[in-house]
């Protein structure tokens, strides 16, 4: 079984939708774009250059190296109304203020409810904060033996790539 999730990137007047299918704990999607949101950071040509212009461009450009698919799906609401339910289990939101602080809304046990109605829930922390928050997930989960859905993923890639040596 996936874990599915949402995350919603907001910088500016601009605000992004994404849908995951694998993947979405925070020990994994989490961490994914923390990382992206420091290479963004990195990667921009210029410093007056927004940081979440260049997080939008990995974010669509994960996932096709290896496998063609894409990691982060663009989810389509309507008339850009935030309302539209989904099938995430999972819910972030990635803002950035006029300051360019930016800090990261988590929702766990969703049942594909619209940001909208999930940010009066959201835990809010600073990208530090959120990185801790993930490591002591990661060490909890690990001792109570929880396995990420991405191996499942990648098993599953790999019968395909190969039917013949499925197990």
């Amino acid at each position: 079984m996936s874990t599915k999730s949402l995350i919603v990137v907001q910088f500016g007047d601009c605000s992004i939708n994404f849908r995951r299918h694998w993947g979405g704990d925070p020990v994994i999607v989490g961490s994914e774009m923390l990382d992206h949101l420091a290479s963004a950071e990195t990667i921009k040509p210029r410093s007056f250059f927004h940081t979440g212009s260049y997080l939008l461009r990995l974010m669509f450009a994960d996932g096709y190296v290896d496998d063609g698919l894409p990691t982060y799906e663009a989810y389509i609401t309507n008339d850009g109304n935030d309302g539209v339910y989904g099938d995430w289990e999972i819910a972030y939101r990635f803002e950035c203020d006029g300051d360019g602080i930016w800090r990261v809304g988590y929702v766990e046990l969703c049942d594909g409810e619209p940001w909208a109605e999930l940010a009066e829930t959201a835990k809010w922390f600073s990208p530090t904060e959120f990185r801790e928050f993930i490591e002591q997930k990661y060490v909890k989960d690990q001792s109570q033996g929880i396995t990420y859905d991405v191996q499942v993923k990648d098993t599953l890639l790999k019968q395909l790539r190969n039917p013949s040596k499925g197990s």
